[in-house]
């Protein structure tokens, strides 16, 4: 039977000498960031852009959660970020939430409910815009779209 390690443990129960874990993977302040917008009247086209926030360099994203009305009869969104303005981290749209169908019927979308989302964990090392956008456009007029992010930080 073979054993393994993740990266963490093996960085400071395995090698010698041991490197430390980085305080915000086995501890820190869980926060969570809440954005809101009503739709502005008129429906979005393709690629439209809402952005929702900062994402503070240093933190470690541990689930987004988008919740919305039936915002009609067709549309899909992504939810990502924005490279920021030293080019540290480069723009993701669908980092978190890719092609989410937001007309058929109001929902509460997570990470947990998609496959492989790369954004996952991810770390920043510089403070990035979190983003909305517009894949297909949609045909509602009017509803509030909102987003939580969780993540945590030293």
């Amino acid at each position: 039977m073979a054993t393994y390690y993740s990266n963490q443990y093996q960085d400071a129960f395995v090698d010698v000498p041991a490197d430390m874990i980085r305080p915000g993977d086995v501890s820190g302040e869980v926060k969570a960031m809440y954005c809101d917008f009503t739709v502005p009247g008129t429906a979005p086209s393709n690629g439209d852009i809402y952005y929702l926030g900062k994402i503070p360099k240093g933190a470690r994203v541990l689930n987004i959660v988008l919740a919305f009305p039936d915002l009609g009869t067709a549309g899909t969104v992504h939810v990502g970020y924005l490279q920021d303005a030293a080019a540290v981290e480069t723009t993701d749209n669908d980092a978190f939430l890719a092609s989410v169908d937001v007309n058929t019927a109001a929902d509460t979308v997570s990470m947990a409910d998609q496959s492989n989302m790369v954004g996952l964990g991810k770390l920043f090392s510089a403070e990035c815009t979190l983003t909305l956008t517009v894949s297909a456009a949609w045909t509602a007029v009017a509803g509030t779209v909102k987003v939580i992010m969780y993540y945590r930080t030293i």
